[in-house]
């Protein structure tokens, strides 16, 4: 739940931790909004935490009554008859501007229905592509003249007929940043725009980029993570910078809870590999878990592990070789492996005992993902 006071923005969401102990999960953007809400409203709120790797830097928490408590009492509290002016008096210009941007955006949204319904048409969708590569930086492209008001944007084209999603985003992706790319994934939902709703796919460059067409690009850019959110505000487009804002706090997300090839340093399987006989299914929880993958936290975990158009893929962390792939698909409700491969370059992996092989998947689905028996067991 998003609330916004005179004195605060707030997001009030239920994290696992929560539901055990029957609190709330307050966040904030700024420090102070927390504190303001604990001065003023909540004085239970519990010790304020500072994460920088988080979509919301600080947050808190308290027992759900006392939240609904309070904020029953900031309702009851309200004495103003505007409520821009009111935030504008109480934490100055800035931060009524914001709040601004947010009325605009969903202003639009509001005509945007109008307007369909008037017309009887129905959204239009396109679809687009978020390049990453290995140092955790995204392209952005910049559209010629800063068309439309946007200065850096995601790459992204209308729905053609008679092409899948996945043929429109590589085709537009291609024409707009001159790179070749392959999708490694799907971000997860929709994303509004100014005038339709656009899906993107996460994905990795091919090769060196060629020409882009410059009547709509003007220049491309490779930056961080960090730093994109940044250039995405300069835009004027109020409606279409909130929704670029939006899938860069998505990619981020993504790659926070999922191990993809862009979160490790990794080397595709050797051209001398083998077929290897193992078999195993799954559940559609195990799969779930298997999806997530595994990123080293500590020098003593050997393994990077990510999930990848159906392929797992197993890595030495050290090294980033890749050792074994496991493709799946489905079974029924469940997953099988329908093929596994192992590096055989000598160069890269010495083993070539395949009954060693198969016992070492097993012991890393087991102590990485808790999937199967424990192998001494067997």
């Amino acid at each position: 739940m998003w609330i916004f006071t005179k004195f605060g923005f707030f997001s009030i969401v239920e994290k696992p931790e929560d539901e055990k102990e029957n609190t709330l999960t307050v966040r904030a953007r700024v420090k102070t909004d927390l504190e303001s809400l604990r001065d003023e409203y909540l004085p239970i709120l519990g010790p304020i935490s500072e994460d920088k790797g988080t979509d919301y830097k600080y947050r808190a928490r308290a027992p759900r009554l006392d939240i609904a408590s309070a904020f029953s009492q900031i309702v009851l509290d309200i004495d103003y008859s505007n409520f821009k002016e009111a935030v504008a008096k109480n934490q100055g210009t800035e931060r009524a501007s914001s709040y601004h941007e947010i009325w605009g955006a969903l202003h639009g949204l509001q005509a945007k229905k109008v307007s369909e319904l008037s017309s009887g048409q129905s959204t239009k969708m396109s679809y687009g592509g978020v390049l990453l590569n290995c140092d955790r930086q995204v392209l952005l492209r910049r559209p010629k003249g800063d068309f439309d008001g946007y200065v850096w944007t995601f790459p992204k084209g209308n729905e053609e007929t008679n092409s899948t999603p996945e043929q429109t985003a590589l085709r537009r992706v291609k024409q707009k940043t001159g790179y070749a790319v392959e999708i490694v994934g799907k971000l997860p939902g929709k994303f509004d725009g100014g005038t339709g709703t656009t899906e993107y796919f996460l994905m990795r460059t091919i090769g060196e980029p060629e020409r882009f067409d410059h009547a709509e690009t003007e220049s491309i850019t490779w930056i961080s993570l960090d730093e994109a959110q940044s250039h995405i505000k300069l835009s004027q487009n109020v409606i279409g910078r909130l929704r670029d804002l939006s899938v860069l706090e998505a990619v981020n997300r993504y790659v926070r809870e999922h191990a993809t090839r862009f979160s490790w340093q990794n080397f595709d399987l050797p051209a001398r590999n083998a077929r290897l006989a193992f078999k195993m299914r799954f559940s559609p929880g195990e799969v779930a878990r298997l999806r997530k993958g595994n990123i080293p936290c500590e020098m003593e975990d050997k393994w990077f592990i990510f999930f990848e158009n159906n392929w797992l893929n197993f890595h030495r962390s050290w090294t980033g070789f890749c050792i074994y792939r496991l493709r799946l698909e489905p079974d029924g409700e469940c997953y099988r492996v329908a093929e596994a491969l192992v590096n055989r370059d000598p160069e890269q992996y010495t083993e070539t005992r395949l009954a060693a092989d198969k016992k070492l998947i097993l012991a890393l689905l087991y102590y990485r993902f808790a999937i199967g028996s424990e192998p001494h067991a067997n």
